[in-house]
Order: structure tokens, then C-alpha cells, then sequence
């Protein structure tokens, strides 16, 4: 998240942004405080799983981070990836939602299945980048 890169390739993710005016936030989609030995011992994790729940590499990376509208992250809080999809899609169209967070739409967004979700959505933004650095 503090890398002096995290905000240009974030932002040419979200172009759709106000980033004249700073009306966006750097966020990750899991709360980083989810991310402790206590939560992954209470989850049963794979050893190879633990070990990129715990990977500041992983968690704290551009695997769970997105830029947000200031308002979208105040809605959001601390509130659990899972239920923050359910709550904003209950407004919008789940599949459309997804595409503009660069999500798997069949990706399980429950915590305990962080190493999945960061291998698929590390796929998908690199997939992405491509397109928009040809």
C-alpha cells in the first residue's frame, strides 16, 4: 500500500475517478486488520495458505487494495469484503460491480479464502494491465 507505485497503477485502474480533487481513497478490499496469526489459526489454513495471509506481499499489496470513491469508502469501513459486495450490490448489478473492482465474479470473497482470491485477482490485473499498457 505505501509503495510510491500502488497509486499510479491503481489509478490507471480506475480512471472513472476524481483525482483532481482528492475524492478517493486507497483501500483494501479485506481489512488489513483481519490479517493477524490469531485469525489465521482460528481459519485452519493450509501452511501454504497461511503463509500468503500473513505475506504483507499479499495482504498489503495490490492484490487487496482499490481505489474508491470517498463517499463508497466511508460505506465501507472496516466492513468485511463479503459483506461489502452484498450491501453495494444490492443496489447495483453484482457481475458490473465486480468488473469495475477487477474481482473474479467466481471468486469467494470470504477471508479465508484470501490465497485464492489474491492468485486470481493478481491474474486478472496483470491481464488488464496488458490491455491498457498496449
Amino acid at each position: 500500500k505505501d509503495d510510491r507505485y500502488a497509486f499510479c497503477i491503481l489509478a490507471l485502474l480506475n480512471p472513472q475517478l476524481d483525482y483532481r480533487n482528492n475524492d478517493f481513497h486507497l483501500d483494501h478490499l479485506h481489512p488489513i486488520s483481519g490479517f493477524t496469526k490469531k485469525a489465521a489459526a482460528a481459519l485452519k489454513l493450509s501452511p501454504e495458505d497461511e503463509e500468503i495471509f500473513l505475506s504483507s506481499e499479499w495482504n498489503n499489496s495490490i492484490v487487496n487494495l482499490q481505489m474508491l470513491d470517498s463517499n463508497e469508502n466511508m460505506s465501507k469501513q472496516a466492513k468485511s469484503l463479503e459483506d461489502w459486495v452484498t450491501l453495494e450490490t444490492k443496489k447495483k448489478e453484482r457481475v458490473a460491480f465486480l468488473d469495475r473492482c477487477i474481482i473474479s465474479h467466481t471468486s469467494s470473497l470470504q477471508l479465508r479464502d484470501f490465497a485464492a482470491f489474491a492468485r486470481e485477482r493478481d491474474a486478472l490485473l496483470a491481464k488488464k494491465l496488458s490491455e491498457l499498457l498496449k
